[in-house]
């Protein structure tokens, strides 16, 4: 069981009108992106097992981007402008938690994946909560969607995750098998003198 909570501070105040919560989801999505393209293109070599990981997250950030660009404009008659912006949004891909992977050597898609659906879990629970705080039922309506959208991105990503895991475990299994058979064949030409 997890002994820290998933988000560590809470809308400070509700969200007021649906620009402001476009300006919110912009901005999250824009850093996650941000964060996740860092470690996709750097060029070490420990991070090699879990750069295409974070390709592809980053690239589902940018696209979620895009999207929340068009809704904005499509709701608001403007895209997100962080002027709409009452408070900094919580931070819900933590730079520390990024960095534990970009310097670790021990990073595999397994870690990349349970890391990447704890994001989106944390963004389900932020948004609950800014579902909960809201008076206007238009930002309810939009931040209702946004926290199914967060919903069904961790339960992709636990998929990943648990897909990842068999994939780390089948390898580890092989190269058991593969120095095991490698030990009995000289096992057997040492019983046979």
């Amino acid at each position: 069981m997890r002994k820290e909570p998933l988000l560590t501070a809470v809308p400070p105040v509700p969200v007021a009108s649906l620009s402001e919560l476009y300006a919110i989801a912009f901005d999250q999505a824009q850093k996650a992106a941000q964060r996740y393209g860092a470690l996709a293109t750097q060029p070490d070599e420990r991070l090699l097992p879990v750069r295409a990981v974070f390709a592809v997250l980053s690239a589902c950030e940018r696209e979620r981007c895009d999207n929340l660009s068009t809704a904005c404009l499509a709701a608001c008659g403007k895209r997100p402008d962080g002027s709409d912006l009452r408070w900094a949004p919580i931070d819900l891909v933590a730079a520390a938690e990024i960095a534990e992977i970009g310097n670790s050597s021990l990073a595999t898609p397994y870690t990349a994946w349970a890391l990447a659906a704890r994001h989106r879990q944390r963004a389900f629970v932020f948004w609950t909560y800014v579902i909960a705080l809201a008076e206007d039922p238009q930002v309810r309506a939009a931040a209702e969607d946004l926290a199914r959208e967060a919903l069904a991105d961790g339960n992709r990503w636990r998929r990943e995750r648990r897909l990842a895991w068999r994939s780390e475990r089948k390898t580890a299994t092989d190269e058991t098998a593969d120095s095991t058979a490698g030990d009995e064949s000289a096992s057997a030409a040492l019983l046979e003198s």
